[in-house]
Parts: structure tokens; sequence; C-alpha cells
């Protein structure tokens, strides 16, 4: 019975792996002998991201994920241990919905006994991150070319981001290593590197030119972001998902909302960017950057001018709505528009019904205190008294004959 997550892989096969591999998930054995059946790979788009779902039962919780290939085929591999497959009776190669993102399925059974292989080709130093919930697992990556390039490039490495190092042909010198907060990581033979600040292929170019000079003899490295974790943005209000996202390039806040899930049902017209007070530049520190949906849905605007910094907080804001009671055909919240009064407000809702007094109420909150003003609706229709205007959160009664 395995128990350890350290579990180091054993056998000729994964040694000739050119790249990471790390065991992620060995729980002990079930008593319940029905093997795992994968039965398919779903994939959907998330923002600038593209996740990939394990479907099947009972849940997957056994595998390994790592890398094969030189470094210029940075395959990703995600072996489901002790799982069969339904996609195919035989071994048999079945593409993914190419370009978003391909990939294959291999039944495999050896020694070691029956198992599935995932692979997604050329897609290794574009992972994002793993998730595994009650025995389902997705992985969450960055599409292929053309955009992984494009992020590969603009993407600067940054304290915390986990980076994945290997040397082909030199098994000994392959590594993961974390960023220091100094922004240094710590290579075999030559010591530390600056890594903050730098793309991939600067850092990559930097430990092939070191360990030529001294060490060996025309290497291939290959350097490539294997956890984003040192620049994030924070999405709250209403959206699907609210929570912490981290970037992994250039990032609009159409991106970020995109990650979160998109917009609840509920979301209003105003979203609220707000910049942390350790803003490098001390004339933004601390603002806060007002933005409509409207605006940020076009196609001409800011879904390509508005760029998220680091440690950014997006706030969707609900929409302000009023709400409407008593003798009207359609009681409820509506939305509040730029211009609703009292008699709009119950024409929204409806009309007055038949039994309705000919009177209204309108209810609303200031300074703690609740305020009830009275109106005569014939009075508004004669431009007597003024409609008034709603605020959000305010209450029309329309009175019924007693």
């Amino acid at each position: 019975m395995r128990h350890s997550n350290r579990a180091r892989p054993r056998g000729g096969v994964l040694r000739a792996v050119a790249g990471l591999v790390m065991p992620l998930g060995i729980l002990p054995a079930l008593a319940d002998t029905t093997p795992p059946t994968l039965t398919g790979v779903s994939v959907s788009i998330e923002g600038k991201l593209v996740r990939a779902t394990l479907q099947g039962s009972p849940g997957f919780e056994d595998f390994m994920l790592g890398r094969q290939g030189p470094p210029e085929k940075r395959d990703l591999v995600l072996t489901l241990r002790g799982a069969v497959s339904a996609v195919s009776a035989t071994p048999t190669d079945v593409s993914g919905p190419d370009p978003i993102l391909p990939f294959e399925i291999t039944p495999v059974v050896d020694a070691a006994g029956a198992s599935v292989r995932i692979v997604f080709p050329a897609e290794g130093d574009a992972l994002v991150r793993l998730e595994r919930d009650h025995g389902q697992l997705s992985i969450v990556l960055i599409p292929p070319e053309p955009k992984r390039t494009i992020t590969a490039d603009t993407y600067r490495i940054g304290a915390d981001d986990v980076l994945a190092i290997s040397v082909f042909g030199h098994d000994d010198l392959t590594k993961t290593t974390k960023v220091s907060p100094v922004g240094l990581i710590n290579f075999p033979l030559i010591g530390n590197v600056h890594a903050a600040g730098r793309s991939v292929d600067e850092v990559s170019v930097e430990i092939q030119d070191r360990l030529a000079k001294d060490f060996l003899v025309d290497p291939h490295v290959t350097v490539s972001v294997w956890e984003y974790l040192s620049q994030w943005v924070n999405v709250i209000g209403e959206v699907a998902k609210p929570g912490r996202y981290y970037m992994t390039g250039p990032t609009t806040i159409v991106d970020a909302i995109s990650q979160a899930g998109g917009l609840r049902a509920t979301a209003g017209e105003t979203v609220l960017v707000a910049r942390r007070s350790g803003e490098a530049n001390p004339d933004a520190a601390g603002e806060i950057l007002r933005y409509s949906t409207a605006s940020l849905l076009s196609e001409e605007k800011a879904s390509v001018i508005v760029r998220l910094r680091p440690g950014d907080v997006i706030n969707v804001l609900a929409r302000e709505v009023f709400y409407v009671s008593g003798d009207v055909r359609n009681p409820g919240a509506y939305p509040l528009e730029r211009g609703t009064t009292l008699t709009k407000a119950i024409t929204m809702a409806g009309g007055a019904g038949s039994g309705a007094a000919g009177s209204a109420e309108l209810i609303h909150e200031e300074n703690g205190s609740q305020q009830r003003l009275s109106f005569t609706l014939r009075d508004i229709e004669e431009r007597k008294v003024q409609d008034p205007a709603l605020r959000p959160g305010d209450v029309v009664v329309v009175r019924a004959r007693s």
C-alpha cells in the first residue's frame, strides 16, 4: 500500500523522460476494486486560459504529472495509474478540439498494471495549475501557439514563481525551484541566477551560457514557469467565482472577470479597480478607477487599453435596484436607471391596480434613518408637484383604497 506523495518514479521508461516528473497524488487503495474509468476530456476556455477536465468515475486518486521529450518538444503527460479508458478499446490516439487544446489518450497495460496516459503535445511549459476536487482532476493551461508565444515573451518572472529547469540529456540538472523574495534562484554548478523581472528565455540563456563556459559542451536549457504565483489580482463582487487569480501575462479587466466565471445576473453597470498602496508609482497608489461594463465589453475601448497591475482589486458592483409594492400589477425589484421617477417606477411595475387609492408613498434611507414621503398621483400628473427621482434601494408603495 502506498502512502507517500514523495515517492520517486522507478523504471527505465520514466528515466528516459527529459523533463520534470512529479508524483502529485497517491492515496491508499480502497476496498472497492472497481478501477477508475476515463470517459473523456472536456475542454473549456477561461479568459486567456484553457481548462481540461477529466471525465469519468469513481474519481482519479492515483496519478502522476510529468513532461517528456527534448527541450523543443515539451509534452505534458498525465498518467492515471490503475485506471482504464472507455474512450477506446485499444490504444488509439484521440485528438482534442484542436487548435484550442490538442491531446492524445492512450490506455496502457504493463507489468505494473493498467493505466491511462493523456498527453498534451508541446504544452509542458504552459501549465498554470492542477486542481483536484473530490477525485475530479483538471489542469489549466496557456493555449497553444500563437497565444502561448506572446505570453512567454511578455511575462516577467517574479518572487514566489516556481520555475521548471531542465538540461537536455542531464537528468541530474533537472529541477524545480522557487524564486526567492529577492528574485534569485539557485542552480547546480553555477549558483545564484537573477530571475525576477526577466523572461524565461532570458533566464534560460544565462544558465546555458554559464554552463557552457565551465561545465558542459553545447548545453540545451529549457526554463518554464511551472506555477504562476508572483503576480495576481483579486476579483470580488458580482462575479461567479470571486477570488485571487494569477496573471500569466498582460491581463485586462475582461480577462480577470472571465477567469472569475463572468458576471452574475445581479451585476450592475460599474466596475471599480483599486490600486494597492504598494504601487511603484506613488501618484497611482491607492487610486480607484471606475469603468462601465458597457465600455469594457465594447470592441473598441477598454478591452484593449485597460491593463491590470499586480495587486489590483477588481470589484464588480451589484446592480442598483428599487422596489415597488402595494396595489400594482407586478410588484418586485427593478433595475434603477438614470432618470427613474416615482410614476415611471409604477409604470414599470405594470401600473396601479384597480383598487389603488391614487396615492403612493416613497420610502428611502438617508443618514441611517428612514424617510417616508406621501404623494398624490394626480398632483404629479398635473405637475402641481414634482415627480421625485428614485435613489438606489428606494421603495415605492402604492396605496389601496381602504
